[in-house]
């Protein structure tokens, strides 16, 4: 539960006033070209306009960079795994700055420390699947 708790003052650090947090997850963030493809583990949470993302280093056990993304998406894809469980998002913003103008996310349905990350993930699916 500790893991649980650093994750949502992590992510509630970034938050506007008036702003809630909706569909905490854990995944990871994939950015970068294919000769230079960069990967963080990161904490992923959403207000219902912007993705805010914080990576999160399990070997040392502590937050790193955090990112506020308006999600003005031009291009969504989702793909589901054979096995199930896990999705890969592809995304490509209209107003992003590099690196996230283009991004992947791959989120699991199960984590052995988050004991909602089944629903969050799910309900964050089902909210992006409207800006496609």
């Amino acid at each position: 539960m500790e893991f649980e708790k650093q994750m949502m003052d992590a992510l509630s650090a970034l938050l506007n006033r008036k702003e809630q947090l909706q569909a905490t997850f854990y995944g990871i963030l994939r950015t970068g070209s294919l000769p230079r493809p960069k990967e963080y583990y990161c904490l992923f949470g959403f207000t219902g306009e912007d993705l805010l993302i914080v990576s999160y280093s399990p070997l040392f056990k502590k937050m790193g960079f955090s990112v506020r993304a308006p999600l003005h998406i031009r291009q969504l894809k989702i793909q589901e795994s054979l096995t199930g469980g896990k999705y890969t998002l592809k995304f490509r913003l209209n107003d992003a700055c590099r690196p996230f103008e283009k991004f992947k996310i791959v989120a699991k349905k199960e984590h052995s420390k988050l004991e909602s990350q089944k629903e969050n993930v799910d309900m964050f699916l089902s909210v992006i699947e409207e800006y496609k």
